[in-house]
């Protein structure tokens, strides 16, 4: 039974060395095995010939010295070029950090461009950060940030605008907004940018992709046309609700007819040339 033994393992030694002479031709680069079955990715070694023994303990060595098989998970020295091929963007500011996440779209649900500041990286191949020394330590690419902007073939006009395909002069287009996540606030200041016609903004009010429902509730009028038309004259300086004076609550129209026939209000009540006064944002919203 003994003797079985023995040359169960001969056979099983024997099986392992040629192992090693498939796996790693001579010219092959590695990874140093710790005894502990991880890789030392640190120190590169090459396989220069396939002097390949077994020690006590079972474990592939070469040259006596290198480890290149441990029984510990049955664990091989990993191939340099097995490696994979991740490429990471040093972003040296918050804008960079933030432009690089919006069109990798990636989302950050703990991390931070201020965690490490100007020593912040994104990788590019999976959804993860890290710091300049920790990807030079794991032999990263790292990308400057306009290397990856030359990579991606992403040309900025100005503040992170981006050029598309088919770029016109007369519209800059930024990268998207996700205009159904938006709150009151940050809504009307984005879509006040993309100047839509009336028309468009009824389909964008209309929308739950472009416009959340607690936002269209906030919005003055009773239905998706009255609150495009309510706050498209708003945006274009032709509302019909402005005021001569806090206290005279009036149209345009009433007011420019009132001044020129001096009917209603006489010239010694109104001392100065009438000004009308332009409507509070706030007179949009329902009260």
């Amino acid at each position: 039974m003994e003797k079985e033994v023995k040359n169960f393992k001969l056979d099983y030694y024997l099986w392992l060395i040629e192992q090693a002479k498939i796996l790693y031709p001579i010219g092959t680069k590695i990874y140093q095995l710790y005894s502990g079955g991880t890789s030392n990715k640190s120190h590169e070694i090459t396989i220069h010939n396939h002097d390949f023994t077994i020690d006590s303990d079972g474990e592939v060595l070469y040259n006596a010295q290198y480890r290149l098989y441990t029984p510990i998970n049955d664990t091989w020295a990993t191939k340099v070029e097995e490696q994979p091929k991740y490429e990471v963007v040093h972003c040296k500011t918050q804008e960079e950090w933030d432009f690089v996440t919006e069109q990798l779209k990636y989302i950050w649900h703990y991390s931070f461009w201020s965690d490490n500041k100007q020593d912040s990286c994104i990788n590019i191949n999976v959804s993860e950060k890290g710091t300049v020394d920790v990807y030079t330590e794991l032999n990263y690419k790292i990308l400057s940030f306009e290397e990856w902007l030359n990579k991606e073939g992403i040309t900025l006009l100005k503040e992170f605008e981006v050029m598309p395909e088919e770029f016109n002069p007369n519209e800059v287009v930024k990268p998207s907004i996700n205009f159904g996540q938006l709150n009151l606030e940050d809504w009307l200041r984005e879509t006040k940018k993309l100047n839509l016609s009336e028309e468009k903004l009824q389909d964008y009010i209309g929308s739950s992709g472009t416009c959340s429902q607690s936002v269209g509730l906030q919005l003055k009028g009773n239905t998706v046309v009255q609150k495009a038309e309510i706050l498209w004259n708003e945006w274009n300086g032709i509302t019909g609700e402005c005021t001569l004076t806090p206290q005279y609550p009036i149209r345009p129209t009433e007011a420019y007819k009132m001044i020129s026939e001096s009917e209603c209000i006489k010239p010694s009540i109104i001392k100065h040339k009438a000004q009308l006064v332009e409507v509070n944002k706030k007179q949009i919203f329902k009260n």
